[in-house]
């Protein structure tokens, strides 16, 4: 993967005691050899390389060493290659998605609909306008119904793509948003251009967002601009970044294209879906963790009727819950900076998850809101119920004991949602995560990042 081995060419310039024209020239070259593995366009390798270069005779501030500075800077012209962060458009009224068969279109147009029906509080519509697909619209209902979506879709069994459009405008009238989810083909081809050509007259989208997998690496820029000859692509988003080694690579081909990457798709899951910023991109790949992206998924999430002052099993559940639809330990370990624990650890967590719902669920309604009358006896039944031992009864409450200190600061917690830049640290004492994970993050950041 490209972000471990930019890791990698880092961590082992990073060792060396002093900064050379030799090691740099070194250095270049790794990144070099990394970049063109990784599917990256050959002059924007080269380019790339000679800013590096060019590195070694600029003056460095008396506060940083060379070396610290040269890997800063290094550093920033890499997420530049990425692209720019563009500002995600706020009120459009209609949305067409267009792409290639097996883009991820559909699910796209679902994660959006959640996106901005949470994110703006908008109403959101989607028209099924993909009349090849068998399935296609029916994944759509599925997945709003299978989510609790307020979502309203739409699609006909007509074969007239017309009708379908015109119908379901009609339809859908009353949503803030309407999101129009088109058919593919395996190719640009003739048919596919005259359909989007059709759809585009008829539904007069307010954006037009162009759906990339990321495995497309550089042919992405080819791809862009054939859509655009038809329509007026202004959005990109790519999906799968979560299982493709060339994601960077789609990104880069896409910066050299006038429409921005608006969004990434990192998963199945609704909420796995993510604003593009190059930086925090960058970081994550590179396992230093994406902080912000974690506070994000968390604030996304429905807090409920959580009671802070009197913290009981049953918030301790809901609580679970939440660490379930923001992701497994996996994920969420990666956002963190320390994607590299070994897979069978996290396996292990995420089935310790399963194991305390199946303990929570063996306990009594009373049991759960007086957690202090658990003594040994209702251990004993309780483990047997759940078919766990009483180890395992103890370490769920041991962890509860520890969320209970956690949210003992009600106030604390809540002015993480009311302030736009709090510093990392701040956010990971807040949120009460072991001091050990930032000892190991200081340990691996070897230079200050943005």
């Amino acid at each position: 993967m490209l972000g471990d081995k930019l890791r990698e060419i880092f961590d082992k310039f990073s060792s060396k005691q002093f900064l050379t024209k030799d090691n740099i020239a070194e250095f270049n070259k790794e990144l070099q050899r990394t970049l063109i593995a990784s599917d990256v366009d050959i002059e924007v390798v080269f380019d790339l390389s000679k800013q590096v270069e060019n590195l070694a005779s600029e003056k460095v501030p008396d506060e940083i060493s060379p070396k610290e500075y040269f890997i800063k800077k290094v550093y920033d012209l890499l997420a530049e290659i990425f692209g720019t962060t563009a500002e995600i458009p706020q009120n459009p009224k209609r949305i067409l998605l267009c792409g290639l068969y097996g883009s991820g279109k559909t699910t796209s147009a679902v994660k959006l609909a959640n996106y901005y029906s949470k994110k703006f509080n908008k109403k959101v519509g989607i028209i099924g306008a993909d009349i090849y697909r068998p399935g296609a619209y029916e994944q759509i209902v599925q997945s709003i119904k299978k989510n609790n979506l307020d979502t309203i879709s739409y699609s006909e069994t007509s074969k007239d793509i017309g009708s379908i459009v015109k119908n379901g405008l009609k339809e859908l009238s009353k949503c803030d948003l309407i999101i129009l989810d088109s058919a593919g083909r395996s190719s640009l081809d003739d048919e596919l251009k005259q359909e989007l050509s059709k759809i585009n007259n008829l539904f007069k989208p307010d954006y037009s967002f162009l759906v990339l997998s990321a495995d497309i690496g550089q042919i992405a820029k080819k791809e862009v601009d054939g859509f655009s000859s038809i329509l007026d692509i202004n959005g990109i988003v790519i999906t799968k970044m979560d299982g493709s080694g060339k994601g960077g690579s789609a990104l880069i081909a896409c910066k050299k294209t006038k429409a921005p990457v608006y969004f990434i798709g990192t998963g199945e899951k609704l909420e796995d879906i993510t604003t593009f910023d190059p930086v925090r991109y960058l970081s994550k790949i590179m396992g230093y963790g994406d902080l912000q992206e974690l506070m994000e998924k968390f604030s996304d999430l429905e807090s409920g009727d959580l009671n802070l002052k009197h913290f009981d099993l049953n918030d301790f559940k809901k609580q679970m819950k939440t660490l379930k639809k923001a992701g497994s330990f996996t994920k969420l370990a990666g956002m963190l900076g320390i994607g590299k624990i070994d897979k069978n650890v996290m396996d292990m967590a995420d089935d310790k998850f399963k194991k305390y719902e199946h303990i929570l669920d063996s306990m009594t309604e009373y049991e759960r809101k007086n957690p202090d009358v658990l003594k040994s006896s209702r251990v004993n039944r309780i483990a047997k119920g759940s078919g766990t031992y009483e180890k395992d009864v103890r370490d769920l409450l041991k962890q509860y004991n520890m969320m209970k200190d956690m949210f003992s600061n009600a106030e604390n917690l809540g002015s993480l949602s009311e302030k736009d830049n709090l510093d990392p640290k701040e956010m990971m004492s807040k949120l009460g995560f072991d001091k050990k994970i930032m000892k190991m993050q200081r340990k691996k950041m070897k230079f200050k990042l943005k």
